[in-house]
């Protein structure tokens, strides 16, 4: 059995050793105003840090050619910074949200104004694990995060995406993903099924590849109609347009054309009733006819 060595320290001791705490650039980019890092900012200003951190050093994940980036997500190249960092396996939009109360806390007394950071948030207690994760870096980040279901499938989307430019499909998937579109319904689009699930793109981020059947140029096909024929994306994003046309695959140029010359009135009409009437595609069904 392999020995495992850790240490407990603390962000501030960290920081007072001359150290920092850096981020993979292929791991979830978690804006400081997204529900989760409001909703932790909350949990730490009511209850204070109910778990610690989960680090490891920096140089292991650099020695796997993962690149590093700061606080505001600038690349980290520097080998002596990156000798005194660590990464964060666990923990991610804790730290972010400890961060993001100090920079308030900060503001207000620029501004000469009182600022309540609750509880037990001078600090943070940490878990350096000092020995390289036995399944890689980035596999135990991914183990990490789908185990907790900390992961949703848009951060699978964003990090299979950076680490494969080069993958149309998969960079089609994170462009509808970060237009709020969920997993389910990029699964439609793409494959007029089920191939495409959160795990699946977890395992295309350990394995480097991406199973099920996609069909990319008719998927783009697919959403250019919507938007030409002026849905908005709100609509697109859910089930009901993609369902329909899925069940008319076998006359998608027909399906599709009677999108096309769909009236404004026509897609208004559409828009405000699906679900709620059966015939709310009357008018499309119409077009097909002729």
């Amino acid at each position: 059995m392999k020995k495992e060595f850790i240490k407990v320290s603390s962000i501030l001791e960290i920081l007072n050793n001359g150290g920092e705490i850096l981020f993979i650039s292929v791991n979830r980019e978690t804006p400081t105003n997204s529900s989760n890092v409001k909703g932790k900012m909350n949990s730490l200003k009511a209850y204070g840090v109910a778990s610690p951190l989960i680090l490891i050093p920096a140089s292991f994940a650099k020695d796997e050619g993962l690149v590093l980036v700061d606080w505001k997500l600038s690349v980290v190249t520097d080998e002596e910074r990156i000798k005194k960092a660590f990464v964060i396996l666990d923990g991610n939009n804790r730290y972010k949200a400890y961060l993001a109360i100090k920079e308030e806390k900060a503001k207000a007394a620029s501004n000469v104004k009182e600022y309540d950071e609750g509880k037990g948030l001078d600090d943070i207690p940490c878990i350096i694990q000092e020995n390289k994760p036995e399944m890689g870096v980035l596999d135990t980040l991914i183990e990490m995060n789908t185990t907790s279901v900390t992961w949703k499938g848009g951060d699978y989307a964003t990090t299979a995406a950076k680490l494969n430019p080069d993958n149309e499909v998969l960079q089609f998937i994170n462009e509808m993903s970060s237009k709020k579109m969920s997993i389910s319904t990029i699964s439609l689009i793409l494959c007029f099924g089920k191939d495409l699930k959160p795990i699946t793109l977890a395992n295309m981020v350990k394995t480097g590849k991406l199973e099920g059947d996609y069909d990319l140029e008719r998927a783009k096909r697919i959403i250019n109609t919507f938007i030409s024929a002026g849905f908005e994306q709100k609509i697109i994003n859910k089930r009901y347009l993609i369902e329909f046309v899925q069940k008319k695959a076998d006359k998608l140029d027909e399906v599709l054309k009677a999108f096309s010359e769909l009236t404004k009135d026509e897609v208004t009409y559409i828009s405000e009733n699906l679900g709620k009437s059966a015939d709310v595609f009357e008018a499309v069904k119409e077009k097909m006819l002729g």
